[in-house]
């Protein structure tokens, strides 16, 4: 009798002891199956989308568990939804083992420039018109500025509006550094029962201008001063405008700042602070204004004669090239 139940104890020990390791070995087997974590090394999308940080993983994962930052000037920076495109190595570590994993993000712009359109749509035929006439606010959201090109209801590229009276119709197209674009159509009207919407300088209805930009202000400072020919009055007017004098002393001379922060637009484009050059100024010699906006540039004193606002586009000068500064 004793001797069955030895037996019996034996025989339930034994089969304990098997239940237990295939109960481990099941256990083993699950974590061996389980695949590890893996972040994805290349990952991309769009500064218009949500971006799902989980995507990140190879699957389901708390993100409590994880501090997640990208490198910016070798040091951590926090990683949120609102990257600006570019590319950028994205640090993940696992806050209970302390591993830590990486992988390149890349930030796409897709999205095209944000256009408002001013109000006013009627003009008489001597006003000036331009780009800033017709855009009351353009952004982007990664690019410095808005860049612009214009096509008349055929499709065809323009470099000025009309004038003729009547109505009139055109596309404007604003594009960002990564060539997303935008289409708007300007419609206005050419009627010279309209008072002109500028008198000697004094800017009435285009949002364009804008007295606060600080190169133009600083040039309108100087207005009926003498004594200083036109390249020493833009430079003068340049670097005394608040926002550029304060960051000279980085550069080794104000060459190297106009090479660095001055870039061409087009004269449809041109917006106040713009410098505008001239090859020829109608007596055999080159010359320099500062655009004020509505067709109006401040002019540096020739001879000795004192500075002024007059035409942009003069009738025996050649056409400027129009330069633009990056203001910080």
């Amino acid at each position: 009798m004793k001797k069955m139940i030895h037996k019996k104890i034996i025989i339930l020990i034994i089969t304990l002891i098997v239940l237990t390791i295939c109960i481990i070995m099941g256990f083993n087997k699950n974590i061996y199956n389980k695949k590890p974590i893996k972040v994805v090394n290349n990952f991309s999308f769009n500064t218009n989308d949500a971006f799902d940080v989980e995507k990140m993983f190879n699957q389901k994962v708390d993100l409590n568990n994880y501090e997640i930052a990208y490198l910016s000037n070798d040091k951590l920076e926090t990683f949120d939804e609102s990257l600006e495109a570019g590319v950028y190595e994205v640090v993940i570590k696992d806050k209970k083992t302390s591993l830590e994993y990486e992988s390149i993000v890349t930030v796409i712009d897709n999205s095209g420039p944000e256009i408002e359109l001013n109000d006013k749509n009627t003009f008489n035929s001597n006003d000036y018109l331009e780009i800033a006439t017709f855009v009351k606010n353009c952004k982007d959201n990664t690019s410095y500025e808005c860049r612009y090109h214009v096509y008349d209801e055929e499709e065809n590229l323009v470099s000025s509006f009309s004038h003729e009276v009547g109505e009139h119709t055109y596309i404007l197209e604003a594009y960002d550094d990564n060539n997303n674009k935008t289409y708007k159509i300007i419609n206005y009207v050419i009627d010279n029962g309209v008072e002109m919407s500028t008198k000697y300088g004094i800017y009435y209805s285009n949002a364009g201008f804008s007295s606060s930009n600080p190169i133009a202000s600083q040039a309108l400072s100087y207005v009926g001063i003498s004594g200083y020919n036109c390249e020493t009055f833009f430079f003068m007017s340049l670097f005394n405008t608040p926002g550029i004098k304060e960051q000279i002393h980085v550069y080794s001379d104000r060459q190297k700042f106009v090479d660095e922060n001055r870039y061409e637009v087009s004269l449809l484009e041109a917006m106040p602070g713009d410098e505008l050059r001239y090859a020829n100024n109608g007596y055999g010699q080159p010359h320099v204004a500062t655009y004020i906006g509505n067709g109006l540039a401040v002019h540096g004193g020739f001879n000795g004669s004192n500075v002024a606002v007059y035409d942009a586009i003069m009738p025996i000068a050649t056409i400027p090239t129009v330069y633009r500064y990056k203001i910080q």
